[in-house]
Formats: C-alpha cells, sequence, structure tokens
C-alpha cells in the first residue's frame, strides 16, 4: 500500500522533480538485479535530485491534503457551526466530489445553502435527498422551510404538514409557527 501511495504522490505532485525521478527510477531498474539492487539505485536517484527529509515532508503534507469523505463531511459540519457559510459549502461540494448521492452530504449542502439564504440552491440539494434516509420529519420540515422561503406557499403547507405527521413530537410546535405565518 504504502508503495502505490509514494507512486501517487510522485506522478501527482506539483513539483515536476518528483515525476522525472519516478520516470527515471523506473527506466533505471534491471530486470535481473536482486530487489535489494534495485531498492539502491532508486535510492540513488532521489537522493542525488532531492533530500530526503524534505522529501518525506512532501509526501506527508501530499497526503494531508487529500481528506476522505468523512473529513470532508465533519469539516464542513464544524463550519458550518461556526457560520462559516462558504468554507462549509465547499467542504460539502468536496464531500459530494467523492461520493454524489450521499444523503448526508446532500442535506448539509442544503442547509448550507439555505443557512445562505440562497432558497433555489437548498432546494436543488434537498429534492436529491432520499426521504427515508434521514430522521423522521427532517427533511420534509426542511423541504417546508425552503418552499416558505422561495414564496410557494402551498408546497410549504404539504411539506410542513408531512414533517408534523412524520414526527409529531418534534415538529408539532415548529410546523404550527410557520404555518400560522402562511395562513
Amino acid at each position: 500500500m504504502e508503495a502505490w501511495g509514494l507512486a501517487a504522490f510522485l506522478l501527482e505532485s506539483t513539483d515536476p522533480t518528483y515525476a522525472r525521478l519516478f520516470g527515471s527510477a523506473l527506466g533505471n531498474l534491471l530486470p535481473g538485479a536482486t530487489e535489494e539492487a534495485n531498492r539502491d539505485v532508486v535510492i540513488q536517484r532521489f537522493v542525488a535530485a532531492k533530500d530526503l527529509a524534505t522529501a518525506a515532508v512532501d509526501v506527508q503534507n501530499y497526503w494531508k491534503a487529500k481528506m476522505g469523505f468523512a473529513a470532508r463531511l465533519a469539516q464542513g459540519t464544524a463550519l458550518l457551526k461556526e457560520k462559516n457559510l462558504v468554507a462549509a459549502a465547499a467542504a460539502f461540494q468536496g464531500a459530494l466530489a467523492l461520493r454524489p448521492r450521499d444523503d448526508s452530504a446532500l442535506y448539509f449542502a442544503g442547509l448550507t445553502a439555505y443557512e445562505a439564504k440562497d432558497y433555489a440552491g437548498a432546494d436543488a440539494q434537498f429534492v436529491k435527498v432520499t426521504p427515508k434516509a434521514l430522521p423522521p420529519g427532517l427533511l420534509a420540515y426542511a423541504r417546508g422551510l425552503t418552499a416558505f422561503a422561495l414564496k410557494q406557499n402551498e408546497a410549504a403547507k404539504t411539506w410542513l404538514l408531512q414533517a408534523k405527521t412524520e414526527d409529531a413530537a418534534a415538529y408539532e410546535k415548529l410546523v404550527t409557527s410557520v404555518l400560522d405565518l402562511i395562513r
């Protein structure tokens, strides 16, 4: 696994020296040589072109920058709590780039858009969420508030009543206050 990680770094690094080193290392491998002899040739090439301590730091920085889905989702939710909506939206878009149909990422991207008062953008995300993927009433409530913000009162009523039906204990008061504004 580490060898593939190093190969990925060498090929994808923004420093072209690493790609050249990779090509040079491959070109200097000898088919009849032992693994140890070939490893020594590769190390000698690296040492001649780059300081190994610098290369080690470069590799670590490269992989730290390669955030996975869960890290992007966690980062986005933390940024959303801090009301850093631009950065949160970027984190959720990064998560969606890795898993385009993930319901949590879609919901949080929609919630971030809603908080930024981009109600059409919020609706565009919420409509993609699988209804049963979230706790009962949550998606319907989010869609109802978004429809209300878009001045789509009939759709807002439908969604808000659905939220109340799905989880009356959680949404009864919340829904009633918004429905009172619509009437």
